[in-house]
């Protein structure tokens, strides 16, 4: 989301509805995820966030703008994947399994 709104103010066009609709359905695909691990506990949520990421880290460095429009930009969304990549490791730790089979 941080590289998003970065690439917005940087370099999007403004009226660009294809790409706003874009990351409005994959916000809405991350929040949908998130719900359903931490309030439903929801094994396959956690199974689907793996190609989740794959697909983020596609979509995020689809921008080619971006990867040009500076160290900004660039260093943000690096960072966003790092730590998506990070939380989503946490996930299939023993201690997440124990909670999510709870």
């Amino acid at each position: 989301m941080i590289a998003g709104a970065a690439y917005d103010c940087l370099v999007a066009v403004p009226g660009d509805f294809a790409e706003a609709a874009v990351d409005v359905l994959v916000f809405a695909a991350a929040a949908t995820l998130l719900f359903c691990a931490t309030r439903l506990r929801s094994n396959m949520a956690r199974m689907l966030s793996v190609p989740f990421l794959a697909a983020t880290i596609v979509e995020l460095f689809s921008h080619e703008r971006t990867m040009n429009a500076g160290q900004l930009a660039s260093l943000l969304m690096v960072v966003q994947v790092l730590a998506m990549a990070v939380a989503i490791t946490f996930l299939f730790t023993r201690a997440a399994r124990d909670w999510f089979q709870a």
